[in-house]
């Protein structure tokens, strides 16, 4: 492993388990993300760098999702690509992918997703979250029930959870 990856995967893991994973009074006391530490702690989430061929990184890690308890691929995209591309690929991937029950969400560091206070992104790394559309639709279920969704803009909600349907 090389020194960029490990710097990545130790950013992303301290991301997970505290930033992500700390409760929000915006959020109705929520975490920015209820399930993203139970995932990383149960080994279900896993690091890629998909900036040099994204595409065979891709097919590789589907044709072996059920290969191993993945719940997360975070995929590192490096520095270099931009934020029109970065969404330009996660449209391209999202068209390709979502009818096989496959969904990505990208994250820019120039894209900063905002509500209210509320930082979402990581902040450092440009990154592509792949995870089963299936199973995100259905924690999104759980966590509106909760009232989750309590306290966030209707532009913030459909820009985050409706586009998906």
């Amino acid at each position: 492993m090389d020194k960029l990856t490990t710097e990545f995967e130790t950013y992303m893991k301290e991301w997970i388990l505290n930033d992500l994973s700390s409760p929000v009074a915006a959020l109705n006391n929520f975490s920015k993300c209820p399930y993203a530490k139970t995932a990383f702690l149960e080994n279900k989430v896993l690091f890629v760098d998909g900036s040099t061929n994204l595409p065979a990184v891709v097919e590789k890690v589907i044709a072996h999702w059920n290969d191993q308890p993945t719940e997360v691929v975070v995929i590192h995209l490096g520095d270099s690509i931009s934020s029109d591309d970065i969404e330009t690929t996660v449209d391209a991937l999202n068209q390709q992918y979502m009818p096989e029950d496959f969904i990505f969400l990208d994250d820019h560091v120039e894209n900063e997703e905002r509500m209210h206070d509320v930082v979402f992104n990581n902040g450092k790394y440009n990154v592509l979250f792949l995870q089963q559309k299936s199973k995100l639709d259905l924690a999104a279920k759980k966590l509106e029930k909760l009232g989750y969704y309590k306290n966030w803009t209707k532009e913030y909600y459909d820009e985050v959870v409706s586009w998906r349907s």
